[in-house]
């Protein structure tokens, strides 16, 4: 956040913080806004950085005891799902078939 004038609409409209001593007139540059921003951005970005941080290894220790992660459930669920479907067809090419397709398309 380099710009006085977003930091200021940003912070009078959701963080209401009080403003640096001297008002707006004393960040003359964008490290004393990033300065003066910092104080409320912090623990916003730190929150979502330790959850996010909290949330990778969780998987890796999913995968390390063999189990699914989310995505990995999903795509054996639609698998077995398309399996079920077409019971005339061999089940395990049909699984990898479903395993093999993009999600998007």
């Amino acid at each position: 956040v380099v710009s006085t004038q977003s930091t200021w609409g940003f912070n009078d409209n959701f963080v209401h913080s009080d403003l640096p001593d001297g008002g707006l007139d004393a960040l003359t540059n964008i490290y004393q806004v990033g300065s003066w921003t910092w104080g409320w951005m912090e623990p916003i970005l730190g929150t979502a950085s330790f959850l996010l941080l909290g949330l990778q290894f969780a998987r890796a220790q999913m995968q390390k005891v063999n189990w699914k992660p989310y995505t990995q459930l999903i795509l054996s669920w639609r698998a077995n799902r398309l399996a079920n479907l077409y019971p005339q067809y061999d089940r395990q090419i049909v699984r990898q078939f479903s395993q093999a397709d993009p999600w998007d398309e």
